[in-house]
């Protein structure tokens, strides 16, 4: 995203809340009272959304227990001891799968 664009959204959002989130000046900008409150939001939703993410993840991973099939796996004898700890681990997460 350019800064133009990021600029664009910016001054969008404004005119829709009605307010400036940003004191600007040519020494830069800071956060207006308004703009912290947003900003105290947009973190919490941040976060909410990175716990959406995560619970999702394990949800998928929880319900691939269900997964039946075969797993095939080739690799070199110099890998086999660490690689064969490696597919015991997720053997244990897959039961089904041979």
């Amino acid at each position: 995203m350019t800064r133009q664009s990021v600029s664009q959204s910016l001054a969008q959002f404004e005119q829709e809340l009605g307010i400036q989130i940003f004191d600007r000046s040519k020494n830069g900008c800071r956060l207006t009272a308004e703009g912290q409150i947003v900003y105290r939001y947009a973190m919490q939703i941040l976060t909410e959304m990175e716990a959406l993410s995560q619970e999702l993840v394990q949800y998928r991973f929880t319900n691939c227990k269900n997964f039946s099939g075969q797993m095939i796996f080739n690799f070199s004898q110099h890998f086999n001891r660490s690689v064969s700890k490696v597919v015991e681990y997720i053997s244990g997460y897959f039961p089904q799968a041979s």
